[in-house]
């Protein structure tokens, strides 16, 4: 899975544990400067959650915590981007402050001369058929996500999330063909916060 930055500007290979401007060099991350960069862009903003997910089973001092904040905020100046993208929330943890999107990169799909990948656009030679289906797999991992974040906390529900996603598609595909996705965005979070309530 890649990243893309700040629209566009800096694509952040998770692969190859680098952030990759537009113009200019590759800036290569070390292991734990991508964890941290990929928990952020993951959602997981609690420093507790932080430290679990860049050092599982490790006992990590503050001022470790602190230092690899510091690494990857001027890793992110070297790209090109603004260190300040990455906020400290006072006494709760920090947060990717930036515009980013996930991006489906495959092979066929990287600028080997530059090592950027390509845009995706509407004249890419897909099929009408094949466009739809992507978009539909683009909803269902949206959906994947909202459930994802707001069972972060219950971990009774981890092993539950894909089913329950793929139930919730289904349904809405079902219930309303043709009619835009987001408009049931708000539906499912008042689902999933009655569930979460009539659960506790």
């Amino acid at each position: 899975m890649h990243f893309a930055l700040e629209h566009d500007q800096v694509i952040f290979n998770t692969t190859q544990d680098r952030l990759q401007p537009r113009m200019g060099e590759p800036v290569k991350l070390r292991y734990l400067e991508k964890l941290l960069l990929q928990a952020l862009l993951s959602n997981v903003n609690d420093k507790r959650e932080i430290i679990q997910y860049v050092w599982p089973k490790t006992i990590v001092s503050d001022g470790s915590y602190h230092k690899l904040v510091f690494d990857l905020r001027k890793q992110l100046s070297l790209s090109g981007l603004d260190s300040a993208l990455i906020k400290t929330i006072p006494r709760r943890g920090l947060v990717y402050a930036g515009q980013w999107r996930i991006l489906e990169i495959t092979a066929q799909d990287v600028n080997l001369s530059s090592g950027h990948p390509a845009v995706e656009n509407a004249s890419s030679g897909q099929k009408p058929d094949q466009a739809v289906s992507g978009q539909a797999d683009k909803e269902e991992a949206s959906i994947k996500w909202i459930l994802a974040y707001s069972f972060s906390s219950a971990e009774r529900w981890k092993g539950r999330i894909d089913a329950i996603a793929q139930q919730m598609f289904a349904k809405i595909i079902r219930a309303a063909p043709g009619v835009s996705f987001m408009y049931f965005l708000g539906g499912i979070a008042g689902v999933l916060s009655s569930m979460l309530l009539l659960d506790a």
